[in-house]
């Protein structure tokens, strides 16, 4: 993960705000693509793995089979497109990257099911090394054109598509190596199975992403291109601050549901408040030197807006483990509210505050979306552990609070 952000922030040096926020788009357009047409399968599988025992023979044929509706439907759709008005279903305005964006959509397939398929049958170790060492070549790629060793002579999408394909081909090659190449007929219960759940998980992937990033889509309807590139950047760092307790709540999902008492949550959750207050002052620091010594003049604003977002951002790093805990203990419904909440708050201030003050009513829009959120999901755990709200907020760091989660 660290070796594609410092390639990504290369990238944002080397392509400048207008191409690196045409980037963002595109890929923010080309995720939106790919939730709806996966339709949540990925999760429906994993659970029918880890809950039905399904074999590698029977999950690789229920990934083939959405890996193909999901070409075909990308392909269609590209012709239509591309034939009636002349523009691509990533960029909506030419079909210039039209290659491209097929190279990076079977990419971004490969690694997003493949993924799934390495962590469901216990190799996210050898996932995750994979992906190390693609990164690295990834990192190899934009140290060399940041020096001026060679010259990007063609949009930066280009580098991320052949990137990812090259990610999702390693990723394929090297599962199938190892388990081998088989397929299995799926029954009517097997999809009744997958599609009971993927509805679900669907509507509550769409809500996220579109709570997230509706920001990008209205700079760019209100502003400029330039502008999303600048706040894009910016939201890349602010994001760092939930890679640590997304994986942690990741881990934490099955040790949870073991432990039938809300209130034993709470000294580990202080612990990780203190860590995500550190981890905040060392991203703030990591800014602080890549906006000065990295990337170019033409991004500084984007210090200053990371500033603005970091306490909504730091708010809801908190509160991410207690969604977990909420998910382990069947109350999921207190999510989904969550992320409507969201949703809600971030598409009417981006609609009030963008027109008026630019990307600074967008980081304006993080700070109190997400900071509302996160005390909603405080508040729920109060109601739900019948404890005093400053017992969640506490900083107090004890190795001691870890015991339980090993």
């Amino acid at each position: 993960m660290g070796l594609t952000f410092l390639a990504g922030v290369l990238l944002a040096a080397v392509a400048l705000p207008h191409d690196f926020g045409s980037l963002s788009l595109i890929i923010l357009n080309a995720t939106l693509f790919y939730t709806i047409s996966a339709f949540g399968t990925e999760s429906a599988i994993m659970l029918s793995i880890g809950k039905e025992n399904w074999s590698v023979a029977k999950a690789t044929t229920g990934i083939a089979y959405t890996i193909i509706f999901q070409f075909i439907l990308f392909a269609l759709l590209q012709y239509v497109l591309s034939r009636s008005l002349n523009i691509s279903l990533l960029t909506l305005k030419n079909t210039n990257l039209l290659a491209f964006e097929f190279i990076y959509f079977i990419g971004l397939m490969l690694v997003e099911k493949y993924t799934v398929l390495y962590y469901s049958f216990n190799r996210a170790r050898v996932c995750n090394i994979l992906l190390s060492c693609t990164a690295l070549v990834y990192l190899a790629i934009m140290v060399g054109l940041y020096l001026d060793w060679f010259r990007l002579e063609i949009h930066p999408f280009a580098v991320v598509a052949n990137v990812t394909i090259f990610q999702g081909i390693i990723l394929m090659l090297a599962f199938h190596l190892k388990k081998g190449i088989s397929f299995s007929n799926l029954m009517k219960r097997d999809w009744k199975a997958i599609f009971t759940v993927s509805l679900l998980v669907l509507a509550c992937n769409l809500i996220q992403l579109v709570a997230y990033r509706f920001d990008y889509w209205f700079i760019e309807s209100t502003l400029s291109t330039s502008e999303v590139g600048i706040y894009a950047q910016a939201n890349k760092f602010a994001q760092l601050l939930w890679t640590l307790p997304n994986i942690v709540s990741f881990i934490l999902i099955p040790k949870l549901i073991k432990q039938e008492r809300m209130i034993d949550f709470v000294p580990f959750s202080n612990s990780l408040n203190v860590t995500n207050v550190a981890i905040t002052g060392c991203v703030v620091v990591l800014c602080l030197f890549f906006y000065n010594y990295i990337l170019p003049a033409d991004y500084f604003d984007g210090l200053y807006l990371l500033l603005l977002m970091l306490p909504g951002y730091l708010l809801f790093a908190c509160s991410i483990p207690i969604a977990a805990l909420f998910f382990s203990k069947g109350l999921i419904k207190l999510n989904l509210y969550g992320s409507l909440l969201c949703l809600f708050l971030i598409v009417i201030l981006d609609i009030i505050l963008i027109p008026q003050k630019g990307y600074w009513g967008a980081a304006m829009a993080n700070l109190i979306a997400y900071s509302v959120c996160a005390f909603y999901f405080f508040i729920c755990f109060r109601k739900n552990a019948g404890l005093p709200l400053v017992s969640l907020l506490k900083l107090q760091f004890r190795f001691s609070s870890f015991n339980a989660f090993r």
